[in-house]
């Protein structure tokens, strides 16, 4: 699902719409030939909106476009679907979801004097004017930065995640088995603006661990079911240039009925043991509780990812996400 981008694009409607209606006829001419052509599950952003009621417009996303008709998802971002007539407007506008969005994948920045990726600000390498005896001058870390936290994605360390069930509504979050085992469990992501997966039929489970199309009983795509790998074990990975100091590792629990607590091991890929070695959950007994390991020794810094993995998974469900906090240091 990727979202596409274009200049400049608006169009007038050549017929007037319903507010159940889906396909948008266009006025041909060089302004709607700027709309992109999404496929599959990609889509643009647009906004439907008349030039004299500027108070009254909805955000719609086009998924598809032949030159002439836009087929679209109507009612997006919390606007309601209304009845508009020909001679209204649709054009590619931002809408405050998308920068929302942008915010949430910002990429490596320099904000002031604070380096940043993916909204974690980092400890720059700056060069300072203190000198040596013989008048070197020597470049020196000062300390711009302040603890960060970040989290996986929803997982389950019990041995008791439900099998997909046809028509069942899940909500963000949920965690599902396949019926035909494949290694992974799936965790559903839901785009923006959607808030529920539902389909008659199986998504398309498979061994390869990729991202499979989350439908509603639309057949709209609403998300992602996301791989997650049984055993339990997965790597949180980071840029390159970056080594992240770490303070603290654990899991905060979201649902919980498990009558057994989990086994648990956090490092790296080369030291899977380096902050949690065969750590059982006992600081958890119910929902909203959180595990705390505090790093009290030294140790390298994390420059390939942090790893989590399930030495022994409890009994029942035990739903949550691992987190770390820390602080990352500009290594190059």
């Amino acid at each position: 699902m990727t979202e596409r981008f274009t200049d400049n694009a608006v169009a007038t409607l050549a017929a007037g719409i319903d507010d159940t209606d889906t396909i948008i006829e266009m006025i041909v001419d060089a302004g709607s030939a700027r709309f992109a052509t999404p496929s599959g599950s990609d889509f643009q952003r647009a906004t439907l909106y008349s030039a004299d009621d500027p108070d009254s417009f909805e955000i719609v996303r086009i998924t598809a476009n032949d030159g002439t008709n836009l087929t679209v998802l109507r009612g997006q971002e919390g606007t309601t679907a209304l009845a508009w007539a020909a001679g209204a407007k649709i054009g590619a506008r931002i809408t405050a979801d998308m920068l929302e969005t942008f915010v949430a994948k910002s990429r490596t920045t320099v904000e002031g004097t604070v380096l940043q990726f993916a909204g974690y600000p980092v400890l720059p390498l700056l060069t300072a004017s203190p000198t040596t005896s013989a008048g070197a001058s020597f470049p020196q870390d000062i300390n711009l930065s302040h603890e960060v936290v970040g989290g996986s994605l929803p997982v389950d360390l019990g041995d008791a995640v439900p099998d997909w069930v046809s028509d069942a509504s899940y909500p963000n979050g949920s965690i599902v088995a396949p019926t035909t085992p494949t290694g992974f469990h799936y965790v559903f992501q839901a785009a923006d603006g959607w808030q529920s997966a539902q389909s008659t039929a199986e998504p398309a489970f498979d061994n390869t661990g990729s991202s499979i199309d989350a439908l509603d009983s639309s057949a709209n795509v609403v998300g992602l079911w996301v791989p997650i790998p049984t055993p339990l074990a997965f790597v949180m990975t980071f840029p390159s240039s970056r080594g992240l100091v770490v303070t603290e590792v654990g899991f905060i629990c979201l649902d919980h009925d498990a009558t057994t607590d989990p086994v648990v091991r956090i490092g790296t890929s080369a030291l899977p043991t380096l902050f949690a070695n065969d750590v059982t959950l006992t600081q958890i007994a119910g929902p909203s509780q959180v595990h705390r390991v505090p790093i009290t020794a030294g140790g390298p810094m994390v420059t390939d990812g942090l790893r989590f993995a399930v030495q022994t998974a409890a009994t029942g469900r035990f739903i949550g996400r691992f987190y770390w906090r820390g602080f990352f240091v500009q290594t190059s």
